[in-house]
């Protein structure tokens, strides 16, 4: 039996997002989010001492409007959402604004929101709202990568294509 070894898989996915991010960054993209400047926020997926990242207050409904802006000026945006189970209410500009403007108005918002999962956190953040954004008709790109490659291919098609993604990290 031959094995075949690809060094994309040798990384893990921690690895690849904060490559990722850190690139993103360095190249004049933004990074907004809560308490990003925690050791080891979100599992080591936030790099450190780079430019352009913007750590917003504890705002459950806002910060994702905040994120709409920056990438309704034409700057590639990351928005990391903590809690999974506060989608839904920040689901409004995801959806009515950044969702459509390609469609209704003829640009692109250029938009990354990682939504990280909210397992074993107990009865306040138990709720997942993941599949709302996937009944909604339009450009907003619904995610769910399980490996580094997965997440390098989707990340590839939003640099193309500049449209809304929403990434449902595990």
């Amino acid at each position: 039996m031959q094995i075949f070894f690809d060094e994309r898989t040798a990384v893990t996915l921690a690895e690849t997002i904060n490559r990722i991010t850190r690139e993103h960054c360095e190249n004049g993209g933004y990074l907004f989010g809560q308490n990003l400047a925690e050791n080891h926020s979100l599992q080591g997926t936030i790099p450190v001492n780079v430019r352009n990242v913007c750590i917003l207050p504890t705002t459950e409904s806002a910060g994702l409007g905040i994120s709409l802006g920056s990438a309704l000026s034409g700057a590639p945006t990351i928005h990391v959402l903590r809690f999974g189970s506060f989608l839904a209410l920040q689901l409004a500009p995801l959806i009515y604004y950044a969702n459509m403007a390609k469609d209704v108005w003829g640009y692109q918002i250029p938009l990354w929101v990682r939504v990280s999962n909210d397992d074993h956190l107990g009865p306040t953040h138990s709720g997942d709202f993941r599949q709302l954004a996937m009944s909604i008709p339009g450009s907003l790109h619904v995610v769910a990568p399980m490996c580094s490659v997965e997440y390098e291919e989707a990340w590839q098609q939003f640099q193309e294509t500049k449209e809304p993604f929403l990434v449902c990290e595990h």
